[in-house]
């Protein structure tokens, strides 16, 4: 989480602008006496809330400027189109003056700094890791964003995000062939499996909520992917299909362990 200021002047506004929502008629009503026009200003509230509330925890996680932009645009069409709903005199001003205490604070929204080496350190640990992929097989960095990383060559993606709450999403490889073969996809269990035949990477030592756990789950990941999967990023198709042997291997083991679980 991010200490810096800005977040807490976004924290005071954001909490006052919660408050004033709360009074709205829409939100006093509810949606079965709401126009079409309340209607879609509660869609832009319950978006706003969603990513509102990260930035007011000081969460990094967010690209805010990009996404505080979207949302004025929305802002603006909802102005534009204030006066042709069928709302009292009193209710168009009230919500006139809702939507520019809105757009301030999507303004300061938008101010809110993203930190150049992603969230809790998460691009430069991914980039540092997987720097393999770019010096060895000629991966070229292709998307980002505070939680993810992108690298593709030809008919090959290999995504790294940061996902504490479901860290098997962590590394992702795809692969889509130029035939009309759906996409193909692994996982990190999936390079885990083909290597020592248990079901999951162990992601149990890994603390995701700190830069150095991020950093250091990373650098394991991608030593299993390096050694696993030298022949898939050398674009051997037999070195696709190993692997999409030993994913669909693993998938059966798990869900009969699953079964056998269950009828316990």
């Amino acid at each position: 989480m991010a200490d810096d200021g800005t977040f807490g002047e976004f924290r005071r506004d954001y909490q006052e602008w919660w408050q004033q929502t709360l009074a709205l008629p829409v939100r006093r009503r509810g949606h079965a006496a709401a126009s079409a026009f309340e209607l879609d200003l509660d869609h832009v509230i319950d978006h706003v809330r969603s990513v509102g509330s990260l930035a007011a925890d000081g969460s990094t996680a967010l690209e805010y400027p990009k996404i505080a932009t979207k949302c004025r645009e929305d802002v603006a069409r909802l102005q534009a189109r204030l006066e042709q709903d069928p709302l009292s005199d009193v209710e168009c001003a009230l919500y006139g003056a809702y939507l520019r205490r809105l757009d301030a604070l999507l303004a300061r929204l938008a101010a809110l700094p993203v930190p150049e080496d992603g969230h809790l350190g998460f691009k430069r640990s991914a980039r540092t890791a997987f720097g393999f992929l770019v010096r060895e097989y000629h991966f070229t960095e292709v998307e980002d964003s505070p939680i993810s990383v992108t690298f593709a060559r030809d008919a090959l993606r290999v995504e790294l995000n940061y996902s504490p709450e479901y860290p098997a999403n962590g590394v992702v490889v795809i692969s889509s062939p130029p035939s009309q073969d759906p996409d193909s996809l692994l996982m990190l269990d999936d390079f885990v499996f083909a290597e020592t035949e248990q079901l999951t990477f162990d992601y149990s030592p890994y603390d995701l909520t700190r830069s150095s756990g991020v950093e250091a789950f990373f650098h394991a990941a991608a030593s299993v992917v390096r050694r696993q999967g030298d022949r898939l990023l050398r674009g051997d198709p037999d070195g696709v299909r190993q692997l999409l042997v030993a994913a669909a291997a693993r998938e059966r083991a798990y869900i009969e362990l699953m079964e056998r679980t269950g009828s316990r």
